[in-house]
């Protein structure tokens, strides 16, 4: 039976003596094949089912907590309270307008801060000289929270969108510059 060991006939061979044959279940399914695609699609259900366990038990507390008046309105509104508001702060209050000033200085920030990062990142990463020359200083200057320079800012340009823009622009600048040299020296 050994005799022609070719590795065709190897896995035949060992195949016939190492797998019992299964029962099969209604449909021409093996109870292996069904327990292979059933398992998956447990955990699948469990993973998204358990996700939003935390979420639908903070509502029902939140709920709880106000319908029997466990804490004043003033200090914890009802959820209903809260989406009343916030549709009425769309409709007729110009939420959606405030958004949209927001994001645009959040962008106007995040573009600076991105463009000077990457701009003195490559100057940083392709000469010595420049490192060493903005090092030290940028090395400083990184170790200074974002918000410690709010009365600086302040100060210099003013309370306005080139404030914030430039507070934003503080805080994407360091990453970006640091992970842009470290790309180019690679």
């Amino acid at each position: 039976r050994r005799k022609n060991m070719s590795a065709e006939n190897f896995t035949l061979v060992q195949n016939n003596l190492s797998v019992p044959t299964e029962r099969k279940l209604s449909g021409g399914f093996s109870r292996a094949s069904a327990k292979v695609w059933f398992t998956p699609f447990i955990a699948r259900s469990w993973d998204k089912i358990i996700g939003g366990v935390l979420p639908v038990g903070i509502l029902l507390t939140w709920y709880l907590v106000t319908h029997f008046k466990l804490v004043k309105p003033v200090f914890l509104p009802s959820p209903w309270e809260v989406v009343t508001s916030f549709y009425d702060m769309i409709a007729n209050q110009g939420l959606l307008n405030d958004i949209r000033v927001s994001a645009g200085v959040v962008v106007q920030g995040f573009l600076l801060g991105s463009l000077l990062g990457i701009l003195t990142g490559i100057a940083a990463g392709l000469s010595k000289t420049v490192d060493r020359f903005l090092g030290p200083t940028l090395n400083s200057l990184r170790q200074v929270p974002t918000l410690a320079w709010l009365p600086l800012i302040v100060l210099w340009i003013g309370v306005g969108t080139w404030a914030k823009s430039i507070l934003i622009g503080k805080a994407v600048f360091f990453p970006v510059f640091l992970n842009t040299l470290q790309g180019i020296r690679g």
